[in-house]
């Protein structure tokens, strides 16, 4: 069932993909660098960015037009001692320069460097994490109480690329399929076949990067909606929706 979704799907959006206009590219935005590449300042429709660095060329101040500013600091080594958004406090280190406390959270990692365990300070919820031989997450298990609660286990195909996760909650579960192109995540399903949603992607750009469209199933038809991405492909607005 699921099978048969996928092809007829991935017909439909190559057909839609030839029919798509990106009217996202008719949002301003306008990035300014510095002689290595860091972004100085960024104009959009939100307002203006902008951005402070070290000698080191690293991130120590940003400046937002309807967010909170944000500042952070590093240890010798290049690790992030601090930052404002996150709480006050500085964030501490392992002798493998693993982040085992911040504000926020606490971490712990297994012997091949996974994070292992979360634990949330502020209500001590633990989340677990587990990994195969392959190093890839397989199960997810939160604590807490009734209704915080869930597993989430994946499955992977021989290209280590998620094609399955399960989610359990109290006495419901979930399962949803995910199906690539090469252009990377093209579509999801549940375990009924149904389609969920779907991805579109600028052609010819880097493995994930560049989405053009998110495509919702919206009764029995679909909608669309659009992305703006910025220089590294990374979607920063969306929303704009047919």
């Amino acid at each position: 069932m699921v099978l048969s979704q996928v092809r007829r799907f991935h017909m439909e959006i190559m057909t839609t993909v030839a029919q798509i206009v990106r009217i996202v590219g008719q949002i301003p935005s306008r990035a300014y660098h510095d002689k290595v590449g860091n972004i100085l300042k960024k104009t959009t429709e939100h307002g203006v960015y902008d951005y402070s660095y070290d000698a080191a060329y690293r991130l120590i101040q940003a400046n937002h037009p309807t967010l909170d500013n944000e500042t952070y600091s590093y240890d010798k080594v290049g690790n992030r001692l601090s930052d404002l958004l996150a709480g006050t406090g500085q964030w501490q280190y392992n002798a493998r320069d693993q982040l085992i406390n911040t504000p926020l959270n606490n971490f712990q990692y297994d012997t091949n460097g996974n994070t292992s365990q979360l634990v949330e300070t502020a209500s001590n919820l633990t989340t677990d994490y587990a990994y195969d031989v392959r190093q890839r997450l397989v199960s997810v298990t939160r604590g807490g109480q009734e209704g915080q609660q869930f597993v989430q286990q994946n499955t992977y195909d021989l290209e280590n690329r998620r094609v399955k996760k399960t989610v359990q909650k109290s006495n419901d579960s979930q399962t949803t399929y995910y199906f690539y192109t090469h252009n990377g995540l093209t579509a999801e399903f549940d375990e009924r076949g149904e389609f969920i949603q779907g991805y579109l992607y600028e052609p010819n750009s880097p493995y994930t990067t560049n989405p053009l469209v998110k495509i919702d199933k919206a009764g029995d038809s679909l909608s669309y909606s659009y992305y703006q991405n910025d220089h590294l492909g990374t979607p920063r607005n969306y929303g704009y929706t047919t």
